[in-house]
């Protein structure tokens, strides 16, 4: 798939993400495009030229547990091109594909994948 860039870690993609419930009721593709953020990317043992890819899903729907989310900064989701709604990037579940998936999305509104900035630990305490 031409026109992707190398996926690394902390960018955002747009993908059609597959929740566990979701795949826990038959589901095999997920139901909605939404961004997603690398936190994995390594070579692939079967495939020298694709890697294997983890995804994490951002949503508006509050995490139901707050130990396994991270609210998006608002200046963050500005540097993303996101709505202004409130977002979280889910850390209990994740999505993996070989880069670049038939589940990726081009990202009609944002000019090109972004990178995403990730908390570090102290940010982290501070916004307990």
């Amino acid at each position: 798939m031409a026109g992707f860039p190398e996926p690394k870690v902390g960018l955002v993609i747009s993908y059609s993400y597959l929740w566990s419930e979701e795949a826990q009721r038959g589901q095999v593709e997920g139901r909605k495009d939404r961004p997603c953020a690398i936190i994995v990317a390594l070579e692939n043992p079967e495939n020298d030229t694709r890697k294997q890819v983890a995804v994490v899903p951002i949503t508006h729907t509050p995490p139901h547990d707050p130990n396994v989310g991270i609210e998006i900064p608002r200046r963050v989701k500005e540097h993303l091109g996101l709505d202004s709604e409130p977002s979280w990037v889910i850390l209990d579940e994740f999505n993996v594909f070989t880069w670049p998936g038939f589940d990726l999305r081009p990202i009609i509104r944002w000019r090109r994948p972004r990178r995403v900035w990730f908390p570090t630990a102290e940010i982290l305490r501070q916004s307990r």
